[in-house]
């Protein structure tokens, strides 16, 4: 299971004046995951994209975006997880920022890097999902997958017929359909049937590690 410290580096803590409570924040976070797996489930650190847009479209630098990286991943580690997910990446650049980050905070612990994809099934900046993967790989990824964004069956189409060519285990956690608004309330309409459909699918093509993002309940 995650630790629910996805968003919780110093640029989006600083919008709720809560950056100075960083370490705090992501220990309490493995901690109250570690108490909820009962002992029964390994625990993920979650690391999410900075939430800035980096130079040249944005105001953030390369070697800001590593420090951030690197801050919070050093924070989540020390709470002692048993592996960090570094997930719902749009972009193979940031990615690698963050995962050379990541592995300088915490090099004794195993990374799994997930990117988004959108319906081309390319991720939401244009990168095709092998080459990204086997960039990440080569920068020292233990496991890839995809996460959020959209529904089990524009995953699988991106995902299955380049499964076999990762020489890595693969997680796979889409979410429970793609998301609509309705009456100010999001609504993810996959049902729970539908998505056990596609996880047997995702397990019959490779994948190690299968699970769900955004919209996924206990019945998923």
């Amino acid at each position: 299971i995650e630790a629910n410290t996805f968003a919780a580096n110093r640029l989006k803590l600083r919008a709720h004046e809560a950056a100075s409570r960083i370490q705090q924040i992501n220990a309490a976070g493995v901690e109250i995951a570690r108490r909820g797996s009962g002992g029964r489930a390994y625990v993920a650190g979650s690391v999410g994209p900075l939430g800035a847009l980096l130079r040249p479209i944005g105001s953030v630098d390369r070697d800001e975006a590593f420090d951030v990286f690197a801050e919070h991943a050093l924070a989540v580690a020390s709470a002692e997880p048993d592996v960090l997910l570094l997930e719902t990446f749009g972009g193979v650049d940031e990615a690698l920022i963050a995962l050379a980050a990541a592995r300088r905070s915490a090099p004794s612990l195993p990374i799994i890097v997930s990117l988004s994809v959108v319906d081309d099934g390319k991720t939401p900046e244009g990168d095709p999902l092998l080459s990204a993967f086997e960039r990440l790989r080569a920068a020292g990824a233990d496991a890839l997958g995809v996460n959020c964004a959209v529904g089990p069956r524009v995953v699988y189409d991106a995902l299955g017929p380049i499964m076999r060519a990762v020489d890595c285990p693969v997680s796979v956690m889409p979410n429970a359909g793609y998301p609509h608004r309705v009456d100010d309330r999001t609504v993810y309409e996959s049902a729970p049937s539908y998505f056990a459909r596609f996880a047997r699918l995702f397990v019959e093509a490779g994948a190690a590690i299968v699970g769900g993002c955004c919209g996924t309940t206990p019945e998923h």
